[in-house]
């Protein structure tokens, strides 16, 4: 449900606003994964992470709530994405990585889950902000993941349970 209200939330994009080129660094060792949000784009838009290594991930047509599990990186490791589109290739972070001298990125969040906003177009295009959208979460190693019981386990008590209550009605009677 969060991630249909996130979808909703940048589909409009910042239209007109001035994007931040955020700060993808890491401070801690950490286990990096993209989650693709949304698309609103009439090029394919492959993106990738770009830089300390270069990982393709997706297009437009990647289903919402596809995970990229991009590995391991280690404290300090600056996180480049790119989406390349028929006006170019496009990249996070300051205007001068883009040939247009031009944010191409917005991106938002707190540390370690950035949603990150793209504009395919040179010099700004629509101004948009929703071409491709996804999110990069980067969680610290050794960061315990919460364990929930299977959804067998309530099931099997659920009808341990009924099928005494059965056995018991059927016993009285």
């Amino acid at each position: 449900m969060l991630g249909a209200i996130v979808c909703l939330m940048t589909v409009p994009g910042i239209s007109g606003a001035t994007p931040n080129p955020g700060n993808l660094v890491l401070a801690q060792d950490s286990d990096v994964a993209v989650i693709f949000v949304s698309s609103n784009c009439g090029y394919t838009n492959p993106f990738r992470l770009d830089s300390p290594i270069s990982i393709s991930m997706g297009d437009k047509s990647t289903n919402p709530g596809t995970t990229f599990s991009l590995g391991t990186f280690s404290a300090g490791t600056e996180l480049i994405f790119a989406i390349e589109s028929d006006d170019g290739t496009f990249y996070t972070g300051p205007a001068s990585r883009n040939s247009d001298n031009y944010i191409h990125a917005d991106v938002t969040g707190s540390y370690g889950n950035w949603l990150i906003s793209w504009e395919d177009l040179k010099n700004g295009g629509d101004n948009d902000y929703n071409d491709i959208v996804f999110r990069a979460m980067a969680t610290p190693v050794g960061t315990p993941v919460p364990e929930f019981p299977s959804p067998a386990v309530p099931m099997i008590l659920a009808g341990l349970i009924g099928g005494c209550a059965l056995f018991a009605t059927r016993k009285a009677h």
